[in-house]
């Protein structure tokens, strides 16, 4: 059988504006992470060669999903705007509508039982919320457009905030977030400028995994990241963006990145959730939600989104109560799936 091949490249730049003095001495930098990062885990590339030809194993191309079919999932009586994170409860579902700035929560036929939020920057308000995560009866959103991480109860009252702010004339937008405990935090987003993930912990931030650019998930206090690909430059027209290529899975142990196994390359993960020895990503780059063993393994593929073509969101966000049952959003396009198994395997 016939291998598909890919060079992927994402359309995330960062080019510079301004003189030659500036471009030199950012040719200057790029050309230094090229070289300091050489043997990194996680080095920047020259883009020439980052953008590498390689081929898919047989499997990945497949359409086959077998027992598992896709629907957009919808909220009766009511919109969903622009969906972002998303929380599955044994009983419920928590969506983060970030054009809507408020959550909302429905029963896994889409029967709506409750909103919270709105404008703002008081308790419960949000401006453009993001990523959210639960440990314990805790609930975590990121509440990006004010620079912090709200608490709420497991009945979505509020509890406290958690402050993001840092001496940065341009902070981070954070869309992601995983707990270790109740006060500690992880957080990455997809900007550039902030290449690497974020541990906020008692009101302390520090830096881990430097170069890191992807997903970032908690599992009852173990914390796991997936990296998205390559990040490249390209000396020349002054540029940084990330191309498909490597897809490690991490995990966070003593702030340090530790590789638990290797997915294929050129998945492009733009989501992913665990569980036990099983990881279920979203690849963008072939539009399909798959499910590998930790080691890397594929296991089987569980929906096809090619209806998306290039509305597929840079940031999209996956959870499950379990993985007979996938909720994944794609902001760009204002859907919510549902992947659902119709065996009993």
């Amino acid at each position: 059988m016939k291998r598909g091949s890919y060079i992927l490249l994402f359309a995330i730049l960062i080019v510079l504006p301004g003189g030659c003095s500036s471009e030199q001495e950012l040719k200057k930098e790029y050309e230094a992470l090229i070289e300091e990062t050489e043997d990194d885990l996680l080095p920047v590339l020259d883009l020439e060669s980052g953008e590498r030809k390689k081929e898919y194993d047989p499997v990945l191309l497949s359409d086959d999903t077998g027992p598992y079919t896709k629907e957009i999932w919808t909220i009766h009586g009511g919109q969903i705007d622009t969906p972002a994170g998303i929380l599955c409860r044994e009983q419920d579902v928590i969506l983060v509508d970030r054009g809507k700035d408020c959550l909302i929560r429905a029963d896994y036929e889409g029967n709506f039982i409750q909103s919270v939020g709105g404008t703002g920057n008081g308790p419960l308000e949000f401006v453009s919320p993001t990523g959210i995560a639960s440990f314990k009866d805790k609930i975590y959103v990121i509440d990006a457009g004010n620079n912090r991480v709200q608490v709420l109860t497991k009945d979505l009252q509020f509890e406290e905030e958690l402050s993001l702010a840092d001496n940065s004339d341009a902070p981070t937008v954070y869309e992601n977030i995983a707990v270790e405990s109740e006060r500690t935090i992880y957080l990455c987003g997809d900007s550039l400028l902030d290449r690497h993930i974020t541990k906020w912990e008692d009101g302390e931030m520090t830096r881990i995994g430097e170069n890191f650019y992807g997903s970032i998930y908690g599992d009852e206090g173990r914390i796991y990241a997936l990296n998205r690909g390559n990040i490249c430059v390209d000396t020349e027209e002054i540029a940084m963006t990330v191309v498909s290529g490597d897809n490690y899975l991490f995990q966070i142990e003593n702030d340090k990145l530790t590789v638990s196994g290797r997915l294929p390359d050129g998945l492009s993960v733009n989501a992913f959730t665990c569980f036990d020895d099983q990881v279920i990503c979203f690849a963008s780059s072939l539009a399909k939600l798959y499910a590998f063993h930790t080691d890397g393994e594929w296991e089987k593929t569980l929906a096809v989104c090619k209806d998306l073509h290039e509305k597929i969101d840079l940031r999209n966000y996956i959870s499950a109560a379990d993985p007979q049952q996938i909720f994944l959003t794609n902001p760009q396009t204002g859907e919510v799936f549902r992947i659902r198994c119709h065996t009993d395997e």
